[in-house]
């Protein structure tokens, strides 16, 4: 089964995060067939260099989109989808690593699950240096698991997801608001899982994701609040939350976002743990 795996970056991005996130590809069990890198903006002289060093390993392999500015997460890869040559898609992020059996592991459980259009997994989650494991971010197995999770939460960790490039494109690509949330990938499984794409979740971690205190202080206060209201309301609107479920998601994510970082770091590594 031949796949493109599909990386973004921007400019402060850390070169040494960058260059082990393009190492665990390199190392995969299973080789990748296309590696679409897109430059989100111009970017440092430390970063290019670290793309120039891994084009040369990849051979022929690895196809760089160079955006004139940055236009954000979701509008990034969109462009670089329009460069993928092949319908299944490896989503990676430029500080993560995947395991070396990722691709493996994903590429056979495709092969025996050919109705599923969308294939996650479990991440660990560990600070800048990828030290010990802070937490491990769960997430439901089966297709009617994950839809009435994503009710409530995220049910796809985006940096492990492979999914199908028609499926994706037959909804317009990842949707792009007004205001960079990024999180547009919540509503992007949302209105595939709305539009009937089979969705599963590995059962194991594959993905070794850099997340550390700093994404709690970036996950609380009224900013936030203002965003996940903005991208709910986007999930109202589609059909795919009743007034009920949004007012219950509001009102859920109001409490936790007002709280202090360690009451919130405790409830985000509770929630991990049960999917």
């Amino acid at each position: 089964m031949k796949f493109s795996v599909l990386i973004s970056l921007y400019d402060k991005e850390n070169p040494s995060n960058l260059n082990d996130a393009l190492e665990s590809i390199y190392l995969q069990t299973v080789s990748a067939n296309q590696i679409v890198l897109v430059k989100d903006g111009p970017i440092n002289q430390d970063l290019e260099k670290i793309i120039g060093i891994w084009q040369q390993k990849f051979g022929g392999l690895m196809d760089v989109v160079s955006l004139n500015k940055n236009v954000g997460l979701a509008r990034a890869l969109n462009a670089g989808i329009a460069v993928c040559k092949y319908d299944w898609i490896a989503r990676m992020d430029t500080d993560d690593v995947a395991l070396s059996q990722r691709f493996e592991i994903q590429v056979n459980v495709l092969k025996k699950n050919p109705h599923i259009s969308v294939l996650g997994s479990w991440i660990s989650e560990h600070d800048e240096s990828m030290g010990a494991t802070i937490s491990t971010r769960k997430v439901p197995e089966t297709h009617l698991e994950i839809l009435k999770y994503s009710k409530r939460r995220c049910p796809i960790n985006h940096m492990t997801v492979f999914f199908q490039k028609k499926a994706v494109m037959s909804i317009g690509g990842y949707p792009h608001f007004d205001t960079r949330t990024n999180i547009e990938d919540y509503v992007l499984w949302a209105v595939l899982l709305h539009h009937g794409y089979n969705f599963m979740n590995i059962q194991k971690v594959l993905v070794k994701a850099r997340t550390g205190s700093s994404l709690l202080n970036r996950r609380g206060g009224r900013e936030y609040i203002k965003i996940e209201k903005y991208y709910l309301k986007k999930l109202k609107e589609i059909g795919f939350m009743n007034t009920y479920e949004y007012r219950s998601n509001l009102i859920m994510r109001f409490m936790v976002r007002l709280a202090p970082s360690k009451l919130r770091g405790w409830i985000y590594t509770l929630l991990r743990q049960s999917p």
